[in-house]
């Protein structure tokens, strides 16, 4: 902790509606006054800071900023930790606008995760001893309020930097991919209907699920003998025939394109495995004990009546609660989080008490 370079140029992306938690580190000036704001981070060898803004009667500004307003109007500053409002700072030296700005786009989806909402900046200034200068507005869609339930809260202890930190590298190796499945994430995360949030929680299981499993074999679902037929052109042709003819029988306007998409289908059968045995077996590819049984067993309804199978309030509550956690624990083990996070209705949980045990040394070697 201590007093920042207020001098060097910096990029500041503001972020409206974000609570970053309990700051890491202290900004203070020379007659005395400080706050506790900013969670400092390296990324591609670069330190940014995520700060809180401080609301002024001049708007929000950051605390190095509020702490030299108050003392040239003969005020005393005061520490403001009740704004809902935060920075992302960089400083301008080597980096480019685009640069910083495609940086801020990315962690601005990480933070998403942290913090279970949509955190995008609205817009970026560059600041040099205290002056600040708007370079590039945009309009954006945002949450009506900051979340009330973090997945990351910082507590002071370098949670949400650490995360970051260890995430980053990750993210940028499928950076598209990333986006999309943490731009849902964070949709379903905000939405206070469970049907919402249950139907997107459910596409993204797959999602996530076919991505870990990328390049995993099933066994086959119906039987090898079948996948070999239909992998055989001749001997498709033929099944194909004899189909055909089989239901032209029964439906005189049945059509051959209709017979080769049911084969089609038949393929999709024999290749995919059920939906509750492929969440399954990505979390166990990912080290996780799989989601509870309700999680997998209400997407069919979900998906197919945009109703739960069950309506009775407890059902609602409970599934509710572990679908949200299936997919926070997912997703933050899969981005290198080792620590604690909240979950809701059960509190900070540990990410270790989701993870499948493995065997020891002694019971898993030869006898």
């Amino acid at each position: 902790m201590g007093t920042a370079d207020h001098h060097q140029e910096r990029f500041e992306f503001h972020l409206p509606r974000v609570d970053i938690g309990l700051a890491d580190e202290v900004t203070r000036s020379s007659n005395g006054a400080f706050a506790r704001d900013s969670i400092s981070f390296t990324i591609q060898g670069r330190v940014w800071k995520l700060r809180r803004l401080i609301d002024t009667d001049e708007g929000l500004l950051p605390a190095d900023a509020a702490i030299r307003l108050a003392h040239s109007n003969g005020e005393q500053f005061k520490s403001d930790l009740k704004s809902r409002h935060a920075i992302l700072e960089v400083p301008v030296e080597g980096l480019t606008l685009e640069e910083a700005g495609m940086t801020a786009d990315d962690l601005g989806w990480l933070l998403g995760l942290a913090f279970g909402q949509r955190v995008t900046w609205s817009e970026v200034g560059i600041r040099r001893d205290h002056h600040r200068r708007v370079v590039k507005g945009r309009s954006i869609t945002l949450p009506v309020k900051a979340s009330g339930c973090q997945p990351l809260s910082n507590q002071g202890g370098r949670e949400v930097g650490t995360f970051l930190e260890k995430a980053y590298p990750i993210y940028i190796g499928d950076p598209h991919w990333w986006k999309f499945t943490l731009h849902w994430f964070a949709l379903a995360y905000e939405s206070t209907t469970v049907e919402v949030s249950g139907m997107i929680h459910s596409m993204l299981l797959d999602r996530i699920s076919s991505w870990i499993l990328d390049g995993h074999q099933f066994e086959k679902q119906i039987g090898t003998d079948l996948d070999q037929c239909l992998s055989d052109s001749a001997r498709k042709s033929s099944l194909a025939k004899k189909l055909n003819e089989l239901m032209q029988r029964f439906a005189a306007n049945w059509t051959p394109a209709r017979t080769n998409a049911l084969l089609g289908t038949i393929k999709g059968w024999n290749n995919s495995p059920p939906y509750k045995q492929k969440i399954a077996t990505a979390f166990d590819q990912a080290g996780l004990q799989p989601p509870a049984a309700v999680v997998t067993d209400a997407r069919h309804a979900l998906m197919h009546t945009g109703s739960l199978p069950d309506l009775d309030h407890d059902f609602i509550v409970n599934y509710d609660r572990e679908v949200h956690q299936a997919i926070v624990v997912l997703l933050l083990t899969l981005l290198g989080h080792e620590g604690m996070f909240f979950a809701r209705d059960r509190g900070m949980q540990s990410i270790r008490q989701f993870r499948v045990e493995q065997p020891s040394q002694e019971t898993s070697g030869s006898s």
